[in-house]
C-alpha cells in the first residue's frame, strides 16, 4: 500500500523503523490567498501566539511553563491563542490570556497577524500546520525540534528551534524575538514569509499528481507482470 505523509520525519519513520519505501511525501501547504499579512512592525505589547489543545502530545504545559518565566523576565507580555477545544480548568491560560473558540477560518489570518512570535512546545507532531499559517502571516516562529518544525526553521534566520520538553530554552528564544530591535525582528518576519511561500498550495498540488501518477504506473506494471505470469502457466 503506498502512503503519502506531510513531513519527512514520517517518511524516514517509516522508511527505518518498518523498513516501508512506498511513501510519497507532500509537506503540509498554506493558502496563501487567505493567510498573508502586510509587512509591519512589532506590536506596542509583546505578543505571543499559540494553538490551545488538552493533548499531552501537544505540550501546552510546556509552553505556558514557558511564558511565565517570560512575563518574569519582560513584564508586560501578552498571549493570543486559539483552539477547537474551550480551557480546560486542568490546564487554564493565565489571566492575560486572550482565546479565541472554534475561530472562523476568516479570522485566523487576523490572529496570526497581531502576533510577534509563533510559540509551539509540542512533544510531536507530524507538521504543525499553524507555524506555516502563523508564518504566512510574517509571523516568527519558535518551536520545539519535532516534525515539520525541524524541516523549516532555521535558527536566527525565521526563528529558534529547542529541544523536546525545555520550557526554559523556549523561554529564553522568544525572549529574543520578542526584545530584539525592530530591523531584526522585521528581517525575521520577512524571512519567516519567503519560508511559507515556499509550501503553497499549487507546490502541495503538483507534488500530488506527480505521486499519484506514479501509483498507476506502478500498479499498472504490476497488474501486467500479474497476467503475464498467469499466461506464462497456461
Amino acid at each position: 500500500m503506498h502512503k503519502i505523509v506531510v513531513s519527512k520525519w514520517l517518511a524516514d519513520l517509516a522508511r527505518d523503523r518498518f523498513g516501508d519505501k512506498n511513501v510519497h511525501l507532500i509537506p503540509n501547504s498554506v493558502d496563501t490567498e487567505q493567510f498573508h499579512a502586510p509587512a509591519r512592525d512589532k506590536q506596542k505589547i509583546p505578543t505571543v501566539g499559540m494553538l490551545y489543545s488538552t493533548l499531552h502530545l501537544r505540550g501546552v504545559d510546556v509552553s505556558l511553563a514557558a511564558l511565565e518565566r517570560v512575563k518574569r523576565q519582560v513584564g508586560n507580555v501578552r498571549l493570543v491563542a486559539f483552539g477547537a477545544e474551550r480551557v480546560s480548568a486542568r490546564l487554564p491560560l493565565p489571566n492575560w490570556a486572550e482565546f479565541h473558540y472554534r475561530p472562523h477560518q476568516s479570522d485566523l489570518r487576523q490572529i496570526y497577524g497581531q502576533c510577534d512570535v509563533w510559540l509551539c512546545g509540542s512533544r510531536r507532531e507530524g507538521f504543525h500546520l499553524p507555524m506555516l499559517e502563523a508564518m504566512a502571516c510574517r509571523c516568527p516562529v519558535v518551536s520545539t525540534r519535532m516534525g515539520g518544525s525541524a524541516e523549516i526553521l532555521v535558527d536566527g534566520v525565521n526563528g529558534f528551534l529547542v529541544e523536546v520538553e525545555d520550557p526554559t530554552r523556549l523561554a529564553e528564544k522568544l525572549e529574543v524575538v520578542l526584545t530584539s530591535s525592530d530591523a531584526t525582528w522585521r528581517g525575521m518576519s520577512e524571512a519567516a514569509l519567503r519560508t511559507a511561500h515556499r509550501y503553497t498550495w499549487d507546490d502541495a498540488t503538483d507534488l500530488l499528481e506527480t505521486a499519484l501518477s506514479e501509483v498507476v504506473r506502478g500498479s499498472a506494471l504490476s497488474v501486467r507482470s500479474s497476467w503475464l505470469g498467469e499466461q506464462r502457466k497456461c
